[in-house]
């Protein structure tokens, strides 16, 4: 600490003694009753100490070049290309007799005539009735004093009408009778050929010529080069405890006019300063010059360009080919004679023919009529009907007759002669195998060159380096002490052994560490007691009554 330091020191600590002095002889308890103990405790500051890792260099990698690997090979080829020569094969013919038809075989009709039989038919001449005949009703006498008869229905006969009808009847039926129409014939000419036409062939010999080519013997391939970081050392100061201010207890000021020379104490705020240590880093300031940083490394690309060598070859410029002349074909006129038309025949219908017969047929069926017979009485006899008249049916039988028709049991029909066709023939020539030109390989001529290629490219690789740290201590500040007010508190003759081990019981109860329960306030009952003012919000610094409260002992 400086002079000027150590001046502003003393004058506030003669002005902060003068002040307490003071404030020590107003300063008072409110309230106060008799018998009753109180205190204001200073309470210090509350640091921790905690540990921080720093990191002094970064991790990094660097990067290892492989360069590229080659391997040599033997390549073919073709100093003169391959070809072909041409040779013409000649035609052959051959002789050919080619029969043609010179008339048209044709079909020759003849009729079959129908054929009929005679059956007889029978039809319904009346059809079938029923007659009505009456059976009388039976009667019988009993002794009654009135109705000696009812009345009754009597039932009269209606014949049935019949009539005479005309029907005609078919005896033959329609029928076809077919007629022969003779073919009509007509003479063409006709154009065949003879002989095909076909083709000759000249051969044209094939051209070469020579060229040259540039060939790769060793390809273009990318080296890398790789170089470290730049690394520069720096310092950092690094603050261990922040600056703080704290009360000290002084000598007795002398001046003092109290009795008790503890009223007289002088405390002086006091200047902590702030605890700074070195660190000492380094950092990466890039790679050289020329190289760049691909996030593992400084590596540089270097291209190797590719080699290359000129080579002779022999070439077909135009290839061996063939130019055709043909030949045409030859042609011979023929006649013969074929159908226009060929024979038919057509269909005249003969008509069916009818018979006129006579039918007698029910106009309206017998019935009956009937006719009410009034009731008869008497004094003592009566008739009454055992069975009422009814009415039998007696069946009368169709009648039938007969006529005789003529059907057709086999229709008209054509029979067909085939008459042969006529043949004649001309020889004809024809191209069995037409001129070709066969092809006789000349064979290519091989040479070599030697090339070198890329049998593994240039690559890189990384090598790791991990972070270094550092580890370093600070103090930091938890709370801030200062003056608690007044409070009441426990008199020293009421700090018995009894109440300090109720006290520690107390605490254990709770969950408080206080160590053993031994009647003393050592340091593990204060800690525990403090720690147990902090958790629950009282004051902080003695035994005081709210505490006791707290723990249930008051």
């Amino acid at each position: 600490m400086t002079k000027i330091n150590m001046l502003k020191g003393a004058l506030m600590g003669a002005a902060f003694a003068t002040a307490f002095v003071a404030n020590a002889q107003s300063d008072t308890p409110p309230n106060a009753e008799p018998g009753k103990c109180y205190a204001k405790c200073y309470i210090p500051d509350v640091y921790e100490t905690v540990t921080e890792t720093i990191q002094t260099k970064a991790a990094s990698s660097s990067l290892q070049a492989t360069a590229a690997q080659f391997s040599t090979e033997e390549v073919s080829y073709v100093s003169k290309a391959s070809s072909n020569e041409l040779r013409v094969v000649p035609a052959q013919f051959e002789q050919e007799e080619r029969s043609y038809t010179s008339k048209d075989g044709y079909t020759k009709l003849a009729i079959s005539p129908a054929e009929f039989s005679t059956q007889e038919e029978q039809y319904q001449y009346r059809p079938a009735t029923t007659e009505l005949s009456i059976v009388p009703a039976q009667l019988e006498t009993y002794t009654e004093e009135v109705q000696v008869r009812p009345s009754y229905t009597k039932l009269s006969v209606v014949p049935a009408q019949y009539e005479t009808v005309t029907e005609e009847v078919q005896v033959r039926p329609a029928y076809t009778r077919l007629e022969v129409v003779p073919a009509q014939w007509e003479t063409v000419s006709e154009e065949v050929q003879t002989r095909a036409s076909y083709t000759t062939l000249n051969v044209v010999p094939a051209q070469y010529e020579t060229v040259s080519e540039e060939v790769m013997v060793k390809p273009a391939v990318t080296n890398y080069e790789t170089a470290p970081y730049q690394w520069e050392t720096t310092t950092e100061r690094v603050m261990t405890s922040p600056a703080t201010t704290r009360w000290v207890h002084k000598r007795v000021d002398p001046s003092c006019l109290s009795a008790n020379p503890d009223d007289c104490k002088v405390w002086c705020l006091e200047e902590v300063p702030a605890q700074y240590t070195s660190v000492t880093k380094r950092v990466n300031a890039g790679c050289p010059s020329g190289f760049s940083d691909n996030g593992q490394g400084c590596v540089k690309e270097v291209t190797v360009p590719a080699v290359y060598n000129t080579i002779t070859k022999t070439v077909v410029a135009t290839p061996a080919t063939t130019t055709q002349e043909t030949v045409p074909a030859q042609f011979k006129t023929i006649s013969r004679t074929v159908v226009a038309t060929p024979e038919t025949t057509q269909e005249r219908t003969v008509p069916a023919e009818f018979k006129t017969i006579q039918k007698v047929q029910l106009v309206s069926p017998a019935t009956t009529t009937q006719e009410t017979i009034p009731a008869e009485f008497r004094t003592v006899q009566k008739t009454r009907i055992s069975q009422p008249e009814t009415v039998s049916e007696n069946t009368v039988p169709a009648e039938y007759r007969s006529y005789t028709r003529t059907v057709v049991e086999k229709p008209e029909t054509t029979t067909s002669e085939m008459v042969p066709a006529q043949t004649a023939s001309y020889t004809v020539t024809n191209v069995v195998k037409p001129e070709t030109s066969e092809s006789v390989p000349v064979s290519s001529v091989m040479s070599t060159y030697t090339k070198q290629v890329l049998a593994t490219p240039a690559t890189t690789s990384a090598v790791s380096s991990d972070a270094e740290y550092t580890n370093v201590s600070k103090t930091q500040l938890v709370s801030r002490g200062g003056f608690s007010d007044w409070r009441e508190v426990v008199c020293a003759d009421e700090m018995t052994p009894q109440l300090i081990a109720s006290v520690q019981r107390a605490l254990i109860d709770r969950g408080y560490d206080v160590g053993s329960v031994d009647n003393r306030m050592g340091p593990a009952t204060k800690a525990a007691l403090q720690k147990f003012q902090k958790d629950n919000g009282l004051p902080i610094g003695s035994l005081n009554i709210e505490t006791l409260r707290a723990l249930g002992l008051r």
